[in-house]
């Protein structure tokens, strides 16, 4: 059955009408969900039929993901999109957080490797930086106790969801600036696609990271400490230690490109709610992009 993938936007929709409801530990009890979905006006036929299709674990209760079917299956048969509830959940409306539900079904495949490209687009940064500032209360930092909730209605095994926190909080205090959480979604959101957690972050948005901290990312320590030295310069030697060492010409052409990709693109709201890139800058984008992917493996080279 076609036209029933759920979009991005309509996710990001779906998840303020489930916060609203109230979920307790990433799920909506079984009396909340149903409250809620009675508020649609459908047949209470049709409801029990969009339940036995979302309730995937038959735990009685919606995570996020499930939630997200319900929905989808309601404003389906509101605007006249299904005539129909589907016998079966359609292939498109299985979340990956529940592709062991359906390893028997023929009809689930496989899905093809996705491959985590840093660069984060400017509409998804905006985004992230919104969700920031919603969950960090004015403060410069979040802790990893406020998101709690948030993370838990992203439908990706908390174990993941840690392992990708522990890559981009550096200092392991728990606790993470914005720079950081950009890159925590940018992460989980490759995931929710098919991507695995990377083991290391790239060295551009290491540099990127370190720096957000003031820290050298090659020591850990804050910028502008450095150890004593038993030996003097060599006579001649002009260069001085940058982030990666004595290379400090590349790390100048890292610092400048990494400038230059935060302003490369500028957005402008619509309807109070959509980012949209400026179309000058779309070919801007795409050399930055190749850009980005040499000098990665020539930090790579140095390290």
């Amino acid at each position: 059955m076609s036209g029933l993938s759920i979009s991005n936007e309509e996710r990001q929709q779906y998840q303020q009408h489930f916060f609203n409801a109230n979920p307790r530990d990433g799920k909506l009890p079984g009396p909340a969900a149903r409250e809620n979905l009675m508020q649609s006006g459908l047949p209470t036929n049709q409801l029990g039929g969009i339940w036995e299709l979302a309730d995937i674990d038959k735990d009685g209760a919606l995570d996020f993901d499930e939630y997200c079917i319900a929905l989808k299956l309601v404003f389906s048969l509101l605007n006249h999109t299904i005539a129909a509830i589907p016998p079966t959940l359609p292939p498109e409306l299985i979340p990956q957080s529940k592709y062991q539900y359906f390893v028997s079904s023929p009809i689930v495949h496989t899905p093809a490797v996705v491959t985590l490209e840093w660069y984060v687009p400017g509409e998804d940064r905006a985004r992230y930086d919104g969700i920031f500032a919603q969950y960090s209360r004015g403060s410069t930092q979040v802790r990893l106790l406020d998101l709690d909730e948030f993370l838990n209605t992203l439908g990706i095994p908390r174990s993941t969801v840690t392992q990708a926190w522990s890559l981009v909080d550096v200092r392991k205090y728990q606790q993470l600036n914005s720079e950081q959480f950009v890159y925590l979604l940018h992460i989980l959101n490759y995931v929710a696609k098919g991507a695995r957690v990377p083991d290391t972050l790239s060295p551009a948005v290491k540099d990127t990271i370190y720096r957000s901290l003031n820290l050298d990312s090659s020591t850990g320590n804050a910028q502008g400490y450095s150890k004593p030295s038993t030996s003097s310069a060599r006579p001649g030697d002009s260069r001085t230690p940058g982030l990666y060492g004595e290379k400090s010409g590349n790390v100048a052409l890292a610092d400048s490109y990494l400038s230059k990709l935060k302003t490369s693109s500028t957005f402008k709201n619509e309807a109070g709610s959509r980012y949209a890139s400026s179309n000058k800058n779309s070919e801007e984008e795409k050399r930055l992009r190749a850009e980005l992917k040499e000098l990665d493996e020539e930090l790579k080279k140095i390290k």
